[in-house]
């Protein structure tokens, strides 16, 4: 069921990006660090492995992106814990500093994979729903190549409510 819904969503987006006048789709990779909130000692622990993305956008119009997103990201509170998310989401871009800021949000599932003992938990390996919202700016390189640079928050459903910090240095190209 998940997978045919994603289907129709994909082929929907896709017409509507066709309607906007959309001449480009966006492809991209990023990897960084990630941070996990650790409420009882208010503090951000971060993660001991690197946070990894990937990324194909389709414009909706000039100054927005439909992204669907892929990331595995690091916990920072249990050793060798990742979180590995799929969603989709949207980027709003304007001026920025040097090049274009973006905005961004959207949802999807988190899975949430323990290490070792830690399997044990109820947790391990099952899918939630998630959000995250996000900061950055893309520099142009060339005309079809941008770096990135993105700070995103992540939220689950899992046990405990986890709650992400990850920041992304990156490459989008046009195609």
């Amino acid at each position: 069921m998940r997978k045919m819904a994603l289907v129709v969503t994909v082929v929907a987006v896709t017409g509507m990006a066709g309607s906007a006048g959309a001449q480009v789709a966006w492809l991209g990779a990023a990897g960084g660090a990630s941070w996990t909130w650790e409420g009882e000692r208010s503090a951000l622990v971060r993660g001991p492995d690197p946070a990894l993305g990937v990324f194909v956008g389709i414009p909706l119009d000039r100054d927005a992106l439909l992204r669907l997103r892929g990331a595995q990201l690091s916990l920072g509170d249990r050793d060798g814990a990742t979180m590995r998310t799929v969603g989709l989401g949207v980027d709003y871009f304007f001026p920025g500093v040097v090049g274009e800021a973006l905005v961004s949000g959207g949802i999807g599932g988190y899975r949430l994979n323990l290490a070792g003992p830690q399997r044990a938990e109820g947790d391990h390996g099952r899918w939630e729903l998630g959000w995250y919202l996000g900061i950055g700016e893309w520099f142009a390189l060339s005309r079809r190549m941008r770096l990135s640079v993105e700070l995103t928050w992540e939220r689950t459903r899992h046990d405990g409510t986890p709650t992400m910090v990850a920041g992304m240095l990156g490459l989008a190209v046009s195609l």
